[in-house]
């Protein structure tokens, strides 16, 4: 009753302030709960008041309440915020830092695996609240006058997480590297963004066997039934891990695909678009016969997965792939199929009672998102590309005249 009433609170016109819910919630001892003090820990660390957190803690403990899995979620929480990060960590895994790294690291011992719950391995991933710690370094003092009562204290520094390339920094790397989080202990679908996130996080640290490990493991343990958003965010994850390997020609292509297969096959949900098939084929740039491989793969993906994966982004990248190699025959396919698309959409017959009527305020400028729209600017990337080709097939002839 006492938690729902709180939460009932934040619907108010005029909301209470957290000093007046805290006061609220003491009134009323023998209704507290487990669920009120989860309520209150979780409001004031998002108002940064993490002192009151703290006191919250102490006054659960008072109370003799059991902490559950939210209580230790958002104590970790708070830890996080607060710049004790390694506390943090210890807390979720039951180990000292110095036992799971350092020691292993001394007698040339691999770092433990250590299998925590994703929501406690998500609230790792946070950062400190900047701003809203601050601490002092200490006294600093004139070596040419005698200590008094006139010290001047030099200004508080703001407690931030380590930076990029620093040692603080890098030993939290190995400290997430040691955790593999579990998903199917979850209650609530941990959001795509996050691990995506989290993915990246490890490719940019040269991480990229551990970051193609959380893809797997994550999409592996997804519901059996999940929303078109939920999977076009999950296949982002994918392309994620598909940009990553982009540079190194035939060997990156071969790469990729057996990634995205590999993939594919954790979850019935996941489909690949034009992105998925334009990273693909982005690695054949530097390869010979780029344009025959690009139309072939083209082709299986058009034939598994429908003709909307081949866009006007993927077309022009084939067009310049078959223009390199010297594959005009591919090159005038893709302009004719493009052409043919070009012209249905300008015969396609108008109903005349969809026709709009006319404005009775006259002649008005038409709105941006009209204006600027995308097929105009693909248009005009289509017009250059077909202007580039017909001055190589001019060339071309040219040289057979000669």
């Amino acid at each position: 009753m006492l938690s729902s009433n709180l939460c009932h609170s934040l619907t108010f016109k005029n909301l209470p302030t957290l000093p007046a819910l805290i006061d609220y919630h003491d009134s009323y001892p023998q209704y507290r709960s487990t669920d009120s003090y989860n309520f209150l820990i979780e409001l004031s660390i998002r108002h940064a008041q993490f002192g009151t957190t703290h006191w919250l803690l102490d006054a659960m403990i008072h109370d003799r309440l059991p902490r559950d899995l939210t209580t230790r979620i958002l104590e970790v929480r708070w830890l996080v915020r607060t710049g004790k990060w390694e506390t943090a960590w210890t807390r979720v895994t039951g180990l000292r830092p110095e036992d799971a790294l350092d020691k292993p690291l001394r007698n040339g011992l691999p770092s433990p695996t250590i299998t925590v719950p994703c929501e406690m391995w998500k609230e790792l991933l946070g950062t400190t609240k900047r701003g809203a710690i601050r601490r002092r370094s200490g006294v600093r003092r004139d070596p040419d006058k005698e200590s008094n009562d006139h010290d001047h204290f030099p200004p508080l520094e703001i407690v931030d997480d380590p930076a990029v390339g620093t040692k603080a920094y890098v030993r939290r790397r190995h400290l997430l590297g040691c955790l593999r989080p579990t998903f199917t202990s979850s209650k609530k679908l941990v959001r795509p963004k996050l691990v995506n996130a989290a993915v990246s996080h490890s490719l940019r640290n040269g991480e990229g066997f551990a970051a193609e490990a959380l893809a797997h493991s994550y999409l592996s343990q997804l519901p059996s039934k999940v929303r078109d958003e939920t999977a076009a965010q999950c296949m982002d994850i994918i392309h994620t891990l598909l940009k990553a390997d982009i540079k190194c020609g035939l060997k990156s292509f071969r790469a990729n695909q057996g990634r995205l297969m590999s993939l594919l096959t954790t979850h019935p949900s996941l489909k690949p678009s034009s992105t998925t098939l334009r990273l693909i084929l982005l690695p054949l740039q530097s390869v010979f016969k780029s344009g025959t491989i690009a139309n072939d793969v083209a082709g299986r993906f058009q034939k598994h997965w429908g003709d909307q994966i081949i866009d006007n982004s993927v077309k022009s990248l084939i067009v310049k792939l078959a223009e390199k190699e010297g594959r005009m025959d591919i090159v005038e396919k893709m302009l004719h199929e493009e052409r043919c698309n070009q012209r249905m959409v300008r015969t396609r017959a108008v109903p005349q009672s969809t026709l709009p009527l006319p404005d009775p305020r006259g002649l008005r400028r038409p709105p941006d998102r009209e204006l600027f729209s995308c097929p105009i600017s693909s248009n005009i990337l289509w017009d250059k590309l077909k202007a580039r080709v017909r001055r190589k097939q001019r060339a071309d002839n040219q040289e057979r005249v000669e």
